[in-house]
């Protein structure tokens, strides 16, 4: 296997990996940690940890991971300039939006929710969530400089230690009855890792990341980039604050129900996101009308596919049991009852990634702004109707929204690879999902004969079903379409 095979290989494996592993650790101490702290607690945590993750976008690390990409041939003075650069614009933003927050949330909470207003008085917990934004910002600062450098085992090893630090503070913080603080927290020392990690390894490249010097034009390409990436995100992360808002409002516990397996959902979202992720920087390299840069695109769409298919036929047979047992809760529960109508939503939003990632490594950010405005005014439209409805109802709603996503993936393919590749989708489509009819016979087979009645024959399950979905790929010999050779 020569060097180029060896980055092909490696480089979606550890992108896998990267969200796989901190999938995991939240799969396995989530319901810990939900036992723990009780329902309340968990839900005014579901709040913070939306406005941490979700209320400020802003960040540089995508404008970092392309520019690093395009200039790292270029000299140790110029890579220099644009890290130091890099560095002091988001410390920066951080230091404005820790501040934003700070100031703004109490009083947005009083008019948005009296119950959540009551649960945050005293300033602690919005004081922690503003040191979590300022730590998460830097952190992706780095983990940005890591994927421009294209170190993947590094980033899998940051991603891992934010997981496990985030996951041992949480444990430990629940355990002494620190609640929804003490979860908060644990989010902000789950950062801490990648920024010391990133550190080091800019550090040991011999940048002076310190210098007090800060370029102009990289300070302008650098913040054109983010406000662009923050105009399309900020949208869709006003839906999801919304969305807890209005579920949250008046029913913590309810909140709660709805959020578990949302959570699930987004995690198995940034695995799809973590499998296309590292072809970012390679499509920023080759750029504009050059044939490698399309059939890294079409791997990247068919690696998500291959996961994409069998997880919403998992889903819908033995998905409703699954998160019954995993949480200890009654089968009939919303949370049941809502897993595989979120995890749908999810897989019509991962199919569009490889076409967002696409434009932003081109630089066409735009074509994602305008592609949110649009549909995130739809989602708002929808959460308006919903109002006081219940979380089952949200969860359609969320369903609708997100396959408008679909049509997402010819707009961007007509506008930037000069046409709409159909026989591609039906074929890699239809070949996948008829690689799950066996999957879809054993786990409706188990179902009826109560073998989804435990945690065990559950595990036992998954593993036979992942086991014969892979083997009838490979008799089927599908791994030659994931090769990327019939893309055209």
């Amino acid at each position: 296997m020569n060097t180029r095979e060896n980055e092909n290989f490696w480089r979606p494996l550890f992108g896998a990996l990267s969200s796989i592993v901190p999938a995991i650790g939240a799969f396995l101490a989530t319901p810990f940690i939900y036992r723990a702290v009780g329902p309340v607690e968990y839900g005014i945590y579901a709040v913070m940890a939306a406005v941490i993750s979700y209320s400020v976008g802003f960040n540089v690390s995508r404008a970092v991971t392309v520019k690093v990409s395009q200039v790292e041939d270029s000299g140790s003075g110029v890579l220099d300039d644009l890290l130091s650069t890099a560095f002091w614009v988001t410390v920066g933003i951080c230091v404005l939006s820790s501040l934003a927050l700070y100031t703004v949330l109490p009083y947005f909470l009083d008019v948005i929710s009296q119950t959540l207003a009551e649960s945050l008085r005293g300033g602690k917990l919005i004081a922690l969530a503003a040191t979590a934004l300022a730590l998460q910002g830097l952190g992706n600062l780095f983990l940005g400089i890591l994927q421009g450098f294209q170190r993947q085992f590094t980033y899998l090893v940051a991603v891992t230690l934010i997981s496990i630090s985030g996951i041992i503070s949480s444990i430990g913080f629940s355990l002494n009855g620190y609640g929804a603080t003490g979860l908060v927290a644990g989010v902000a020392i789950s950062f801490i890792p990648p920024i010391v990690l990133g550190l080091v390894v800019a550090l040991k490249r011999g940048s002076r990341l310190f210098q007090l010097r800060v370029n102009s034009d990289f300070a302008r390409g650098i913040l054109k980039h983010s406000v662009l990436v923050f105009a399309y995100l900020l949208p869709g992360n006003l839906v999801i604050l919304v969305e807890r808002f209005a579920l949250g409002g008046s029913n913590l516990g309810t909140l709660s129900e709805y959020v578990l397996p949302l959570m699930l959902g987004i995690q198995f979202h940034a695995l799809l996101n973590g499998l296309s992720l590292h072809v970012f920087p390679s499509m920023a390299k080759t750029g504009h009308d050059s044939p490698e840069t399309a059939a890294t695109y079409y791997k990247s769409a068919r690696l998500i596919v291959i996961l994409a298919i069998p997880a919403i036929v998992s889903a819908w047979t033995i998905g409703g049991p699954s998160i019954a047992f995993w949480l200890g809760v009654d089968p009939n529960s919303i949370s049941s009852t809502i897993f595989p109508i979120l995890i749908t939503g999810f897989v019509f939003l991962g199919l569009s990634i490889p076409a967002f990632h696409l434009s932003e490594a081109l630089g066409r950010t735009r074509i994602n702004l305008f592609w949110t405005l649009g549909v995130v005014a739809i989602n708002l439209l929808i959460i308006y109707y919903l109002g006081g409805k219940s979380p089952v109802e949200f969860a359609y709603g969320r369903l609708v929204s997100f396959s408008l996503w679909l049509f997402a993936i010819p707009f961007v393919e007509l506008r930037l690879l000069g046409k709409f590749n159909w026989r591609f989708w039906v074929g890699t489509l239809l070949t996948t999902s008829l690689a799950c009819l066996p999957l879809f016979v054993i786990q409706a087979v188990a179902v009826a004969y109560g073998g989804a009645a435990s945690r065990i024959n559950i595990a036992i399950l998954g593993l036979v079903s992942i086991a014969s979905y892979l083997g009838t790929l490979r008799v089927a010999k599908f791994p030659k379409l994931v090769t990327g050779k019939n893309h055209g």
